[in-house]
């Protein structure tokens, strides 16, 4: 007896002559099973994938924010690094002050808990031969300008900017580089220090060597300004150019010399330091044996003939045993007892003489 096929529309019972049915699989015409797995895993497969991209597209953005934000912090006494992110792979940016800074902040980087992997792109800052810093100051404001070593450095600097020209305008030019002398801060402070008791001038460092120049603001702050110059220098600093100007007077420019049994006081103004001790000395000289007691201020506004008028004014001022000799712009007065005739007739032809420019008062 011959078996019978049932046909199903996926399986089918073979029936053999035992009368005992089997399911079996029906095969098309191209040896292929109806019940084929492919059919429907592929699609569950790529429906699967996509959604994992898609999940982790949209989870990537909240990753890279929270990394971001936990080297940034970890970086933030850097001043200089910026870290960004693909993901959780890290890149670091920046101009560097130095190799040792530039292999922490990458560290930094390496180590902030989430962090893949850490790469540097950083640059390191230029090297600068001398190194420089200066400070303007205008009747605009104040500038600055030259190099600083770390951002550390810059915020010092630009705080003792703030504290030597409170409520002036400072600009801040200046730019990070290598290279650096020791206290580089507390030299450039001691500049601006200067800077500030000047009305226009500028104050700068180039290498170790300070150079100061411009008008003084009063009397008070130009003998400070010299004084501190004159004196030992911080942050082994050393006097450059310095060519400090005293103020000038609204006035009248004024000088006198009054002479005393036993001393010779000077009063008013000279035109400059060097001028003010040379009159000193010029005020002993005519008057051996009295002791000189100078008390001139510095004061620009003189005339180009000032040092000749004072030396005929003390010149007539020592013919005479007591007296006061005094200018007042370009005129002079004489005033005193002489000793005897002679020395009268002498005080008398030393007023006949007096260089161009000087006049007797009428």
């Amino acid at each position: 007896m011959q078996p019978v096929n049932v046909t199903a529309p996926a399986m089918a019972w073979r029936v053999t002559h035992a009368g005992i049915g089997t399911l079996v699989p029906v095969w098309n015409q191209k040896g292929a099973s109806m019940c084929d797995w492919r059919r429907w895993i592929w699609p569950g497969i790529i429906v699967t994938a996509l959604l994992t991209a898609l999940a982790l597209w949209f989870r990537s953005g909240p990753i890279e924010q929270e990394l971001t934000a936990r080297v940034t912090e970890a970086q933030s006494a850097t001043g200089w690094a910026k870290t960004v992110f693909d993901g959780r792979d890290a890149t670091v940016t920046g101009i560097a002050p130095s190799e040792e800074a530039r292999a922490a902040a990458l560290g930094q980087a390496r180590q902030a808990y989430g962090v893949r992997v850490a790469r540097d792109s950083s640059e390191l800052a230029p090297i600068a031969e001398p190194y420089a810093f200066s400070a303007t100051k205008t009747a605009e404001g104040v500038r600055i300008g030259g190099n600083f070593p770390m951002a550390s450095a810059a915020s010092a600097i630009a705080g003792a900017a703030a504290t030597s020209f409170p409520g002036i305008k400072v600009e801040n030019a200046m730019s990070m580089a290598r290279g650096a002398p020791p206290a580089w801060e507390e030299a450039a402070g001691f500049a601006m220090t200067q800077l500030s008791g000047l009305s226009t001038g500028e104050a700068s460092i180039s290498g170790d060597t300070l150079s100061v120049k411009g008008i003084a603001s009063d009397d008070a702050t130009f003998e400070a300004v010299t004084t501190a110059l004159a004196g030992a220098l911080p942050a082994g600093l050393k006097l450059g150019d310095i060519a400090i100007e005293p103020p000038a007077l609204s006035g009248d420019y004024l000088w006198s010399a009054t002479k005393t049994a036993g001393s010779v006081l000077l009063e008013g103004y000279a035109p400059s330091q060097t001028e003010r001790d040379r009159i000193g000395q010029q005020a002993a000289s005519a008057n051996p044996g009295l002791s000189v007691d100078n008390r001139l201020k510095v004061a620009s506004g003189a005339a180009a003939g000032f040092p000749a008028w004072t030396d005929a004014a003390l010149g007539a001022l020592g013919q005479l045993k007591s007296g006061k000799a005094s200018i007042i712009n370009s005129d002079l007065s004489v005033a005193g007892l002489a000793a005897d005739t002679s020395a009268r007739d002498a005080a008398g032809a030393a007023l006949k003489a007096l260089p161009e420019g000087l006049k007797l008062a009428s």
